[in-house]
């Protein structure tokens, strides 16, 4: 078959994963330090959906990732209680590398949608997650 003789409807599109309530699991995470500026993202890929979304064609392989949750002065005692809300068993004597590393493959509740950020732009991404 000669491919530029066929059409794009030949191709089947991308369904995205649809805003709702979700299992989960912790897939992965990204640790960065932008202008001495320390933050995580965390990602998760799908299990199931918990609100009824309609997931016909939609590829649950995807990670979904939170915003950036930051360790400035300011921040760091926000996002420490947010990650404790995933990962309860948080322990003050081990270094956040390894916590994160203990993270991956942890079974959570996440919800997903869209929010306008501190900068007026809106997000899709993860924008709640607990341990399931």
């Amino acid at each position: 078959m000669d491919f530029w003789n066929t059409t794009p409807g030949d191709i089947e599109d991308i369904r995205e994963i649809p805003p709702g309530k979700y299992m989960a699991y912790v897939s992965g995470y990204v640790l960065e330090d932008t202008d001495e500026k320390p933050f995580v993202v965390l990602e998760f890929k799908v299990r199931e959906p918990l609100s009824g979304q309609d997931m016909t064609g939609v590829e649950l392989n995807r990670p979904l990732r939170t915003g950036r949750m930051y360790f400035t002065p300011a921040a760091k005692k926000y996002t420490k209680r947010n990650i404790k809300k995933l990962y309860p068993s948080l322990a003050d004597g081990v270094k956040w590398k390894d916590q994160f590393d203990n993270m991956v493959g942890l079974d959570a509740i996440i919800v997903y949608g869209t929010a306008k950020g501190s900068n007026g732009k809106e997000y899709t991404n993860v924008l709640d997650f607990a341990a399931a």
